[in-house]
């Protein structure tokens, strides 16, 4: 089980960083709703 995770973290590592941009405009996405409201 150890072996699957340590074989995954890669992976989640690069998805994270693949979404990273996508949480930035999301966040300055509902801090300009917040501003039209």
């Amino acid at each position: 089980m150890s072996s699957f995770i340590a074989d995954s973290v890669p992976f989640f590592q690069a998805l994270f960083d693949f979404m990273k941009p996508f949480i930035e405009i999301a966040k300055g996405a509902s801090k300009l709703l917040g501003f039209i409201k």
